[in-house]
């Protein structure tokens, strides 16, 4: 972290020197979520959301904050737009753009541009998530995670929710966290469900992130969230055809 903050702050001095800090872009982000089960390497919502910090004097409101998601593909439609191109009249080459593209080959991204200006708190309707374990270290043969999430409910579809799931976490003998929560399993039964659920999961998770933030109830058989899931299921599905996912086919060609 150190190391980071200094580099932060070389850059940050590099754009001053420059005289060019009143009309720079300045983007902090970050990649997944801590390396701890539930979290990093997999699709829950402590493993894929990320830091977003953006500075641009004169434009940006300094210490607003916006709950508007957003994705990494939004990132470039956004900075064209406040370059003052129009990110919508763009050929990605990739048909199935958002709607609000001027054709079906746009990115698949759309500008927040309006809710950096303040003009907008919201964006996406929904967010998208992709996991494997196939290929990472110490990972299961193959483990696809899908997921799509609304501002409320997210749904996380495990197409071989019949094998076991694993990383390196459980593995690697320096994590000894990992190890004290099999120690504790012996005993505890909240400890002993939260390792099971770790490894074994179902094909559907529900989880409703207002009650439950960190995903640990799940409501996929619960008939009153019905609605809720048959509206996420053929969103995900959509998004999936449209990136040429084909689930457990496309994971198996994965070197």
């Amino acid at each position: 972290i150190t190391d980071f903050d200094r580099e932060v702050g070389e850059a940050m001095a590099m754009v001053a020197r420059s005289r060019a800090q009143d009309n720079t872009i300045f983007i902090y982000t970050s990649e997944q979520g801590s390396n701890f089960p539930h979290c990093k390497w997999t699709c829950y919502d402590t493993g894929l959301r990320t830091a977003l910090v953006i500075r641009w004097p004169g434009k940006i409101k300094p210490g607003s904050v916006t709950d508007a998601m957003v994705q990494y593909v939004d990132i470039v439609p956004t900075l064209l737009e406040a370059a003052g191109a129009d990110p919508t009249k763009f050929n990605s080459g990739r048909p199935g753009a958002p709607v609000g593209s001027a054709s079906d080959t746009g990115f698949d991204g759309r500008s927040f541009l309006d809710v950096l200006l303040g003009k907008a708190d919201s964006h996406r309707e929904y967010t998208y998530g992709v996991h494997t374990t196939r290929g990472i270290i110490n990972g299961s043969p193959s483990y696809p995670v899908r997921s799509i999430r609304s501002d409320r409910y997210k749904l996380i579809w495990n197409p071989q929710h019949d094998k076991p799931f694993s990383n390196i976490l459980q593995t690697r003998g320096t994590e000894l966290f990992w190890d004290s929560w099999k120690e504790a399993a012996k005993t505890d039964s909240v400890v002993k469900r939260r390792v099971t659920m770790y490894h074994t999961r179902p094909e559907f998770e529900l989880y409703d992130l207002q009650a439950d933030p960190y995903e640990l109830v799940n409501l996929a058989d619960d008939p009153k969230l019905a609605d809720a899931k048959a509206e996420l299921l053929p969103k995900l599905r959509a998004w999936m055809k449209q990136q040429g996912d084909e689930g457990i086919a496309t994971e198996l060609k994965a070197k």
